[in-house]
């Protein structure tokens, strides 16, 4: 291709509605639905490794025991899984509005 040729690259459909200038930016999209709930997943994904945790030493001695460890460990994750239901449920009420 020599230098003062335009270059064959395709064309970019454009997205512009009819009646919209030309260098009007388009609206941004709304993010998804995973992408608004996603501390919430998190929050509740570390909730169930903390409870996994909380297993693991409330059975260390091969029956169970309370130990302040796996107490911390239930409080814990019962917390951050409070947490993370109270983002999900925020986020999907905000998307049926």
């Amino acid at each position: 291709m020599r230098p003062h040729e335009p270059s064959r690259a395709p064309r970019l459909v454009s997205s512009r509605l009819p009646g919209e200038a030309p260098g009007d930016p388009a609206p941004p999209r709304a993010p998804s639905l995973i992408r608004r709930c996603a501390i919430g997943i998190w929050l509740c994904g570390i909730a169930l490794l903390g409870a996994v945790e909380f297993r693991r030493y409330a059975m260390a001695g091969g029956e169970f025991s309370m130990t302040p460890v796996a107490w911390m460990w239930l409080a814990g994750s019962i917390i951050t899984g409070a947490v993370g239901v109270a983002w999900l449920v925020r986020e999907l009420r905000r998307s049926r509005r």
